[in-house]
């Protein structure tokens, strides 16, 4: 997955049928997550680490940080 895609999948929302310009999201947030992470010399990203992912697979409500 590329940037760009990443920035539009988070903010597709089942049902819509368009993206535009402005419902992406910014590249600010993009940024932040940089820690966790990594571009690509061919542009994917990919995660730093196996248990950032792992951690995104959990459901939220199993999260240890959302209790």
């Amino acid at each position: 997955m590329r940037i760009s895609e990443l920035q539009d999948a988070i903010v597709f929302a089942a049902g819509s049928t368009t993206l535009t310009p402005r419902s992406k999201l910014p590249a600010t947030i993009v940024d932040l997550c940089r820690p966790l992470i990594q571009t690509h010399p061919d542009g994917q990203i990919s995660f730093v680490h196996f248990t950032v992912q792992e951690y995104v697979n959990i459901a939220p409500t199993s999260r240890p940080i959302s209790k």
